[in-house]
């Protein structure tokens, strides 16, 4: 057997070893979207800043529009 076949021999058998591993690997979930883009209940917003609910909707809406 040539030298060039038992490379390529030795090649291949590795190559299989890494298929078989990845193969192994389970594949995660992505992770769930941050909780910072979900839109914050205006309620607790007012009380944070120490105004009315109606006041948030007004600052909302200005900067929404």
């Amino acid at each position: 057997m040539p030298a060039d076949a038992k490379q390529t021999t030795a090649d291949d058998n590795s190559l299989r070893e890494i298929e078989s591993l990845v193969r192994a690997v389970p594949l995660e979930e992505p992770p769930a979207p941050a909780a910072a883009q979900a839109e914050p209940d205006l309620e607790s917003v007012a009380r944070d800043l120490g105004i009315s609910v109606e006041e948030v909707k007004a600052l909302r809406e200005a900067s929404l529009g």
